[in-house]
């Protein structure tokens, strides 16, 4: 049986701030019985001084690009 992995929220929304964590290290995420993960490459997107998204590489190929509102 393969996990549900969608989201629990639905797309373009935005996460609640109740639902987000900061955490000081890292955290991988992995399902059970896999091997852990390559490193992920991360990039942050700037206009000038300014981070105007985050892209997300998986070691998959895929990509996830999150738009910062300020």
């Amino acid at each position: 049986m393969t996990p549900d992995l969608r989201s629990p929220f639905p797309a373009r929304n935005v996460i609640p701030h109740h639902e987000v964590r900061m955490m000081a290290e890292p955290v991988r995420l992995r399902l059970p019985g896999q091997a852990p993960p390559a490193e992920p490459l991360v990039q942050l997107l700037r206009k000038g001084d300014d981070v105007e998204a985050i892209e997300v590489t998986c070691t998959c190929g895929k990509h996830i690009r999150l738009d910062l509102a300020f």
